[in-house]
Parts: C-alpha cells; structure tokens; sequence
C-alpha cells in the first residue's frame, strides 16, 4: 500500500506550466532521488508533497497519521533564539508537561500534608506520567545534545544564537530540527548544501540505517548512488521514473537517448529518400509518374516526425572574458588573524594566515562548517577587517564573489 501517491498533478506559474500530469506512487521504506535541471520544477513537486503549495490540479494522497519531515533550502529560524532553545521549540507538549508534572507532585505533597484526599491528582498524575513515558518526555533533552553533537554541534554551541551561525551551521541544525521530529518520510532538499566532508559521511550513514521513507532533491550524484534505489526525473514539464540509483538512471537515459537518435536519424534518411524519389518522379513529368509522386507526398505528410532528442546532460559553456588582464601577482596577504564574537562567546578563528597567490592559481578553501572559510574570504575581497594583518591585490585585479546566500541578488528585482 502506498504511503504516499500522486494523480495528475499540475502546477503553473502564470501562464508557465512547471508540472504536467505527474503521477507516482511511493510506499513504506521507498527511497527516491528526484532530479532535473534547475528550474525543472523539482522543489515545486517538493513544496506540494510537504503541504506547503497547493496544485493546481489532480490529486495528492497521503497515508493516514504519516509524519512528514521537510527540509528545504532556506530555514525559518528565530535568529534572536540560541541553538538550544530552537531544538527545545519541537518539544513544547514535553515541556508543557513536564511543568504540569511538578505542579501536580507539589501539590500532592501539600495536601497530603494536609490530609486531605489526592486520589483525583494521582490520577491525573499517573496518566500523565504514562502519556510522557510514551512521547519521550524523560529522554528528550538527552536525544537533542546527542543529535546536535552528531552533527558536530559541541556543548559551546548550546548558547550561541541563531544570527550568529553560517551557512553551513544553519544548515546542519535544520537537519537536526527535522531528525529530532522523527518523522516516517523525509523530504530533503538539497540536504547536502553547505555541509563539510564530515558531516555529509554522517548524514549518508544516518540515511543509510533510517527505516522510514526517503524522497531528496540533489545535484550530487555519488550522495544519490549512496542513498537512493528510484529515481524521479522531471524534464520538460513531465515525470518519469526510473528504477535503481543515480548511475542507474544515467546509463538508462544515454541508452535511451542513443535509441531515440537513432530513430531520428532514420526517419530523416527515410525522409530525404521519399523527397528524392518525388523528384526524380516529377522530373519525368509523365501522368504515371507524377501521380504517383503526388501519392507519395501525402504519405509523406502524414508520417510521424520526431524532434530531434536532446543529448543528456548536456553542459552549459560560459567564458568569461577579462576586461585587464592582471599581473604575476594577484593576491598577497600576510600575518591574517581574525577573532568571532564578544565575552565568553570570543574565539579565535585563524592566526599567521599568509598567502601568495599567482595569476592561473586554482584553490580549495576546505574545513569544517564554522571553522571561518568565508570570514577569510571576506577579508580578501575587503568586505571585513583583519584584526592583524594585511592584504594587498596585484595590479588590473578586480575580484568577484558569489556567496552562499546569494546576497549580491536583489529580491525585488526581476
């Protein structure tokens, strides 16, 4: 039986239709991968099963009493909140009844004092006490600082507020908001963004031994091979499935593609010879002859032409013409350091940083979420101040910078 199945759902945006008649089913313990190209209209699909956009049309069922689980791509965090008070936010019934569990016990206690009867608060308190065995009241404290440490959230983390954190980070405690609420179908996208190599091994491990059901949205397809067995394609408006992992799928879709354009190729060839035998009959220019010309281009009106198939996976070109060219040298910087925050929050992220950075240079700025990569690289480009150190760009470098956040985008514009 089906937890969870689609009937000819569509959806537009004006008069732009992003999803047209898809339809699936997905049961208990399914893992899926859905992929396409950006703006295929996969986090729509994504928003629709989580409830969070209607269709415009068709049908969406979902298994009575199943818990979703959705992680999309920007959180929704109170930023004034610490990382602890956020996590504690998923148990507020727990933590409701942990102070009604106090009150009722005091209260027992003073009017057994007082000798008078506490059979109805007994009661009370017992079946309380069964109903917050039953909805993890006695260990969910613990389950939030082992999930949180996991997910490489040390004890000094606890405090910190959300402003504070990266990207990254920001990512990481999302996922860890979602795992907390123990839902039976996760719906992930784009879950591995902004997470370093550690806590993306971890991530795939959990999802590994996780028992329920899977459905992610990703670019990255050895994440996929590890963690999916279906594959949902949404290309050019409609969805397919394909059975097996993400390499699975890629080999599917050259075979595919190779019969498809060979196809092509044979209709053309079988197109251009009909063209040439009307010719040729035409030429004669006898009544038999152009008759049967004029028979033949009829038949050739009504055969079935197919577009010629797009080749997967097809890669975009961009190059990039510099308007100077620079120097040797483009990027010098000596004796960097850089502190983060204020008080008994004040850590150190990085001391003596030099470089010496050539034209033609290719780097990877690697380490653990948190760690100060993009600090450091805020402080190359000028947008923050060492707290030692110096910087110094090569002459004709004009740096640019594309950001995690996107936050060089205006929201407002089109």
């Amino acid at each position: 039986m089906s937890i969870l199945s689609a009937t000819k759902i569509n959806k537009s945006f004006g008069i732009t239709p992003v999803l047209q008649d898809v339809t699936f089913h997905i049961n208990p313990s399914d893992r899926i991968g859905i992929v396409g190209a950006n703006g295929a209209g996969k986090s729509t699909l994504m928003k629709i099963l989580a409830g969070r956009m209607p269709a415009d049309g068709g049908q969406l069922s979902i298994a009575r009493d199943t818990t979703l689980g959705y992680l999309q791509q920007r959180d929704h965090f109170r930023p004034d909140r610490t990382v602890e008070e956020e996590m504690l936010e998923i148990f507020q019934w727990q933590r409701q009844a942990e102070r009604e569990l106090t009150a009722l016990s005091d209260r027992i206690s003073v009017l057994s004092v007082e000798g008078k009867p506490v059979d109805e608060e007994l009661a009370r308190y017992d079946a309380l006490s069964l109903e917050f065995k039953d909805r993890r009241g006695y260990e969910y404290r613990s389950q939030v600082r082992g999930i949180l440490s996991s997910l490489a959230f040390s004890e000094e983390y606890l405090t910190k507020k959300i402003a504070t954190l990266s990207g990254g980070e920001r990512t990481r405690l999302a996922l860890a908001s979602m795992l907390l609420r123990g839902p039976e179908v996760l719906l992930l996208d784009e879950p591995t963004n902004h997470l370093d190599i550690g806590t993306l091994k971890w991530l795939e491990q959990y999802l590994l031994s996780y028992s329920g059901t899977l459905v992610i949205i990703s670019h990255d397809r050895y994440f996929l091979d590890k963690t999916v067995r279906r594959i949902f394609e949404i290309e050019n408006t409609r969805l397919t499935v394909y059975e097996g992992n993400y390499s699975s799928y890629a080999e599917k879709k050259r075979l595919l593609y190779e019969e498809s354009l060979k196809h092509f190729e044979q209709v053309q060839a079988e197109i251009r010879r009909q063209e040439e035998i009307i010719r040729r009959f035409k030429e004669h220019n006898t009544e038999k002859l152009v008759k049967r010309a004029q028979s033949r281009e009829k038949r050739l009106a009504h055969l079935e032409r197919p577009d010629r198939p797009t080749a997967p996976q097809d890669r975009l070109k961009i190059r990039f013409k510099e308007k100077l060219i620079s120097g040797t040298d483009v990027l010098y910087a000596s004796g960097l350091a850089k502190t983060f925050g204020r008080g008994p929050d004040k850590r150190l992220l990085f001391r003596n940083v030099d470089l010496d950075i050539k034209r033609g240079d290719k780097i990877c700025l690697v380490g653990a979420n948190g760690i100060g990569k993009t600090t450091l690289l805020k402080i190359l480009l000028g947008q923050l101040s060492p707290d030692e150190g110096l910087v110094r760009l090569g002459q004709n470098v004009i740096p640019a910078y594309y950001d995690q956040e996107q936050q060089l985008l205006d929201p407002e514009h089109t």
